[in-house]
């Protein structure tokens, strides 16, 4: 039984993902936040489950990201994201995190005032989440909850998805990953077999 509140924030154009995520954070209240898409959707103790434990964890710790059942269009399961096969990583996660985002954004929960401290989203980017996990975990530490927080449609036409953004993607991912030049012979190395 988690208090809620609720506030519904309208823009008047579409002023892309990160400034959005921004605009909210600016009006939130609360320690932590989650966030979902419209196609995805939470388990029932989902957000009881990660305050609960969340609230156990010192300031070190920025992220409290969990296991996702990937679903389809019309809500087939298709299994669990972390499956054995998957890599994952707790702790100082920024070097896993550089080889592979190996974090489904719908199960994270995530320390507002981290957020704040890296600076918030970059709203030069065409997608936020990644960016975010490398920012943060540059500074802080990631918890994983072995446990089922959230249903995630894959379709073709999300935004990550979408033929239609494909390069869009591959250029965020790039200059996201651009930022770290310079951090470390192991960081740099990565950087440049990929780009």
């Amino acid at each position: 039984n988690l208090p809620l509140s609720t506030r519904m924030i309208v823009n008047e154009r579409n002023r892309g993902l990160c400034a959005n995520k921004n605009f909210a954070l600016g009006h939130i209240t609360s320690e932590f936040v989650s966030s979902l898409s419209g196609d995805d959707v939470y388990e029932p103790q989902r957000l009881a489950h990660q305050l609960s434990r969340f609230r156990m964890l010192g300031p070190e710790v920025a992220v409290l990201f969990a296991n996702a059942r990937l679903i389809t269009e019309t809500g087939a399961d298709r299994g669990a994201w972390y499956n054995g096969e998957r890599p994952l990583a707790e702790g100082r996660v920024f070097d896993a995190l550089m080889r592979s985002n190996f974090i489904r954004a719908p199960s994270a929960m995530v320390r507002c005032s981290a957020v704040e401290a890296v600076g918030g989203y970059d709203e030069s980017l065409f997608a936020e989440d990644y960016d975010m996990w490398l920012r943060l975990a540059d500074r802080f530490v990631f918890e994983y909850l072995d446990e089922i927080v959230v249903n995630n449609r894959i379709t073709t036409l999300s935004m990550s998805r979408h033929p239609a953004n494909a390069a869009r993607m591959r250029e965020c991912t790039a200059r996201l990953k651009l930022k770290w030049l310079g951090r470390s012979a192991e960081t740099d190395a990565l950087i440049s077999r990929e780009a």
